[in-house]
Formats: structure tokens, C-alpha cells, sequence
């Protein structure tokens, strides 16, 4: 296997071609030399010199070929290995920004985050937050296509060309501004930019209270609304609609307000942000109980949790459920709450019919929240329908275009629909995006291994271990890679050092796929059966996910899939 990887990386670098074009030319030239010298009566010597710096000049030209490559753009450093991502490649690249070949959608707009001015790091979240109140507002106008939040904030203190961002984007506009927070005052600057030629559309200075927060915000989205539209010579029906408020008052309390915003602030930072970002939810809901988006982002919680393990399964789900019941009796029309009892119903209740219903009323009340999309492309997946499984990442994407989270999602549906190669690239493109994207080296892992790129698979399980500190988490993947490259003392030694780790949580059906793959099959049946008590999300997947394809020849797997729920 390692020689394998080694001609594979030779072919990569084009060191063989090099080496063969050498000793053809070195070979005409001796031959030339030997000619030339006699006919001459050049010192006989000259032919020794030629001779030795032939032979001193091939490991020379192999180091160059295996360092350099020569390009379009000049010679160029070879990347050292497959995750390594060319400069001009970056979604923040100029050389990048200009690759779209689509139209521009007519009335389409970006909000870039606000920035927090003032130098109080402490305020971060105030910009943050009303970076994403403006973009909530604006989506709701049926004319506007707004880029959702996580792409947005891609582009988060980065000092681009306005051109660039939105050329990536393939937007006609862009909004940015800064936002300066003082005790009870604060300064609100926003602008409108053409993308085509950067001139300003609008800009106004908004010098308000902070209690006058909700209004500023909507003065803000209904003057951006406006002049888009109107740029768009569209009715005067659609510019009356924009004269409404556009901002939603889920609250009068401006204290649990800002708590919700440190919240989601905190939340979105991910890894140990998402606990912190509890507890001002929790300080949220408890300042103001009738305030529903609190208990959103609690379900958001509770259910990432229990997604990745962070949480017992049969402990988070639940919770998440309560508190997304909790938020639609306040606020029946949030799709973000759909979103989350859709989440509970598939991945711990397997009621499929259940989060079918639920996806479709958040889509229903909210067609660009891409969550509701890339989530019901799961279910989509798992019951076996990757045409429609697709469809809804196409959706999410076009909402969200560099979400590194939605464009690894998309990977994970071709994957499991057995389009391999095209998955790598999807997962490849979400790390250039965010390297320390662990779940996409994860599936990389698997990816490469059912292609037979083995060096490949081990080498994103190498980053895997490092990034996330040799993590439980992430071993059966490692393992998994060893059981289908045929190297089966170290699958097993895997296997054992996760059984030796007391405390540490890792899912059990990833342990069955290495049994299921070594063909120990009784052994990968005593696992299934752990992850069914613990109500392992990952076994919905049985079907379609190529892990597990080992374990589907056994007898007892028809039985098992159908406790699953997934029997058909």
C-alpha cells in the first residue's frame, strides 16, 4: 500500500515524466557530444565532463520536479499534500472572485457584519446581532435574495474589495456599515453598494437611544428594501409592502434582548462557545419568559449536543423537543422551531413522517432558512432519495453559497450516493473555507477509503488526531480506514485503545462498521446493539451510508433495520 501511495504521489508531483524527458535529452546530448568532440579534435575529456554532469543533473531536475510545478501562471510550488489549498483557489482570493458564469439574480444583496467600533471587544456581539436582524428583515421581502448569515460572515474582518465579495457572491449588492455602542447611545452607520461599478446606493448615520434599537433597525432594512426595488422598477404595490415593520419585536424587554444576542453570538463561535452561548439563553428566557427565540436557541443547543455526542442522546434530544414546543406556543410562525422538532423527530424519535411535516412548515413559513433545506436533504438520503436529497443542498447552497457547513453536508449526500470523487471535491472546498472543519476530514477519511486512496484517507485521519487532540470521537474513522485498506491488526488495535479510554464517548455503530468490515460479524451485531440502547442517530444511515454496507449480507440485518425504522 505505501508503494502504491508513493508512485501515486510521484504521478501527483509529474516527477516520472520529468525523468523520462531528462534521460532522453541526456541521451541525445552525450550521443550529440560524442559526435561532435572527434569531428573537432575537441580534448577527449569533454565527453567525461558531459557524461558526469548528466548523472549529477538527474537527482537535481527529480528534487525541482517533485518541489515545483510549471503553470500558466509561472512555476509554482507543488502543494505538499492534497489539503494544502492554492492562494488563488480562496473564496477570499481576487483571482477566485471572478469565476461565477451564471447570471447575476436580479435584486440579490449580501450584508456584510457590521462592524464593531469603539475598540470594546465586549460589544462584538451588538454588531453581530444586528448584522443578523437586517438580514433576517430583508429576507422576508419575496423580491430581495438574501445571502443567509453563515456565508455573510465568511467575509468577517476582511478588508476585500467590495467587488470581489460580491462578485463571489454573485450579488448585485452589498450592504456593510459599523455600529458604535456607548452606554445608552449608539451610532449606526449603513450603506448601500452596487457591485458592478462600487458606488454607493445609499449611506445614513443613524444617532439613536438604544431603546429606540428596533426602530433604527427597521428605518435601516425598509431604506435598503427601497432602494432596491426601486432599482429594480418594480410596483409600487411591492414598495408599499416595505413600509411595514419589517423588524419582528419578539420582545419589549431590551435586557433579555441583549442577552439573546450574546447567546447566538457566543453559539455560533461553536466548540465550547455553544454551552456559554446556553447560559445567556437560559438568562434570556429567565428575563422574559413570553420571549420565544431564547427557547430556539436552547432546541438549537440541546440538539447539537446531542448530535455530536456532547450530550447523552436520550438526555438532549428530549430537551431540545420541550424547548422548540416551548418556543411555537409563543410563536407558532417560527421556522427555526419547525426546524428543530423536525431534527428531534428524525435523528432520536425515527418518525420520518413526523420530520417530513415539520421541515416542510418551517420551509412553508421561511423557503430561504437553509437549515430547513440541507436537514430535510438528510431525510431525503436516508430514505433512499438522493435526487430530492440534492435538490434541497442545491436550494441551500444557492441561500448559502460558502457555508462551509452546508457545502460539507453536500458532500455527505453524494457520498452516500456513491459519488465519491465528487464528495471529495465538496469536502475538500468546505476546508478551504474553515480548516479546523473536523467533521469534513472525518468524512474524507471515509470517502477516500471507498476509492482506495488509502494514504489519502490515513493522511486526513492524521490532521483528524491532531486538530482534535487524538479525540475518541474520531478513532473509528481511523479504524474504519485500516479494516477496509486489509490492515486488520491495526483496525483492531483501534478498536482496543477505544475500549481502553473510560469516559470518553464515541459512537457504537462506527465500531460495528470495522467488525462489519474485518467480516467479525458477531461482533459487529454486539455493537449495533449498544448503539439501539443509546439511540445512536448514526444507524438511520445503515442504508445509504458505504460503512455499513459490509454488515447488509448478514441475516440479522433485515430485523435490525427494521426496529430501526428503516426496514423498507
Amino acid at each position: 500500500m505505501q508503494r502504491k501511495g508513493f508512485i501515486s504521489e510521484l504521478k501527483r508531483r509529474r516527477v516520472l515524466p520529468v525523468a523520462g524527458a531528462y534521460l532522453v535529452a541526456a541521451w541525445v546530448l552525450i550521443q550529440v557530444t560524442d559526435v561532435i568532440v572527434p569531428a573537432f579534435a575537441f580534448p577527449n575529456y569533454i565527453i567525461t565532463a558531459v557524461l558526469i554532469v548528466a548523472i549529477l543533473g538527474f537527482p537535481v531536475a527529480i528534487a525541482l520536479a517533485w518541489a515545483f510545478d510549471i503553470t500558466t501562471d509561472g512555476i509554482k510550488r507543488t502543494l505538499e499534500d492534497w489539503h494544502e489549498v492554492p492562494e488563488n483557489s480562496r473564496p477570499d482570493s481576487p483571482a477566485s472572485s471572478h469565476n461565477f458564469v451564471a447570471s447575476v439574480p436580479p435584486g440579490s444583496v449580501v450584508v456584510l457584519p457590521f462592524l464593531n467600533i469603539g475598540g470594546k471587544a465586549e460589544n462584538e456581539y451588538f454588531s453581530d446581532g444586528l448584522t443578523e436582524d437586517i438580514i433576517d428583515a430583508l429576507a422576508k421581502i419575496p423580491n430581495l435574495q438574501v445571502v443567509a448569515r453563515t456565508s455573510s460572515f465568511v467575509f468577517k474582518n476582511q478588508n476585500k474589495d467590495i467587488r470581489d465579495i460580491g462578485s463571489h457572491l454573485n450579488v448585485e449588492y452589498v450592504v456593510e456599515g459599523s455600529v458604535r455602542k456607548a452606554d445608552d447611545q449608539m451610532r449606526i452607520v449603513a450603506q448601500l453598494i452596487g457591485v458592478k461599478d462600487g458606488y454607493h446606493v445609499w449611506s445614513e448615520t443613524f444617532d439613536r437611544k438604544l431603546v429606540d434599537v428596533f426602530d433604527t433597525l427597521d428605518d435601516i432594512t425598509q431604506a435598503i428594501a427601497l432602494h432596491i426595488i426601486e432599482l429594480l422598477n418594480k410596483t409600487h404595490d411591492v414598495v408599499e409592502e416595505t413600509q411595514h415593520h419589517l423588524i419582528t419585536r419578539h420582545t419589549s424587554n431590551l435586557d433579555a434582548y441583549h442577552l439573546y444576542l450574546k447567546g447566538r453570538y457566543f453559539w455560533n463561535q461553536r466548540g465550547d462557545g455553544i454551552r456559554k452561548g446556553m447560559e445567556y439563553f437560559q438568562q434570556a428566557a429567565a428575563a422574559d419568559s413570553r420571549y420565544a427565540l431564547p427557547y430556539v436557541g436552547l432546541a438549537d443547543t440541546y440538539a447539537l449536543l446531542g448530535y455530536y455526542g456532547s450530550m447523552p442522546p436520550k438526555l438532549a434530544f428530549p430537551l431540545a423537543d420541550e424547548n422548540a414546543t416551548r418556543a411555537l406556543s409563543l410563536n407558532p410562525s417560527l421556522a427555526e422551531a419547525h426546524t428543530s422538532k423536525a431534527l428531534v423527530k428524525m435523528y432520536f424519535g425515527w418518525d420520518w413522517q413526523g420530520a417530513d411535516e415539520e421541515f416542510l412548515k418551517a420551509i412553508a413559513l421561511d423557503s430561504k432558512y437553509p437549515q430547513a433545506h440541507y436537514w430535510l436533504s438528510v431525510l431525503h438520503t436516508i430514505q433512499q432519495d438522493p435526487i430530492k436529497a440534492v435538490e434541497q443542498d442545491r436550494i441551500a447552497l444557492e441561500v448559502d453559497p460558502v457555508s462551509p457547513f452546508v457545502i460539507m453536508h453536500h458532500g455527505w449526500t453524494l457520498h452516500c450516493a456513491g459519488r465519491y470523487k465528487e464528495a471529495i471535491k465538496q469536502f475538500r472546498k468546505a476546508l478551504e473555507l474553515d480548516h479546523k472543519l473536523w467533521s469534513a476530514y472525518n468524512l474524507l477519511v471515509h470517502s477516500y477509503s471507498q476509492i482506495g486512496s488509502y494514504n489519502d484517507a490515513l493522511a486526513a485521519g492524521e490532521i483528524l488526531i491532531k486538530g482534535t487532540g487524538n479525540s475518541a470521537m474520531v478513532l473509528p474513522s481511523i479504524g474504519y480506514a485500516h479494516a477496509k485498506a486489509g490492515e486488520a491488526d491495526k483496525a483492531r488495535a483501534v478498536i482496543a485503545e477505544l475500549e481502553s479510554r473510560d469516559g470518553e464517548f464515541f459512537w457504537p455503530s462506527q465500531v460495528a462498521c470495522i467488525y462489519g468490515e474485518l467480516e467479525e460479524f458477531d461482533l459487529a451485531f454486539e455493537w449495533l446493539e449498544k448503539a439501539y440502547l443509546i439511540r445512536d442517530h448514526w444507524l438511520i444511515t445503515m442504508n445509504v451510508q458505504p460503512g455499513y454496507r459490509a454488515l447488509h449480507a448478514d441475516p440479522r440485518y433485515s430485523e435490525f433495520a427494521s426496529r430501526v425504522g428503516i426496514g423498507n
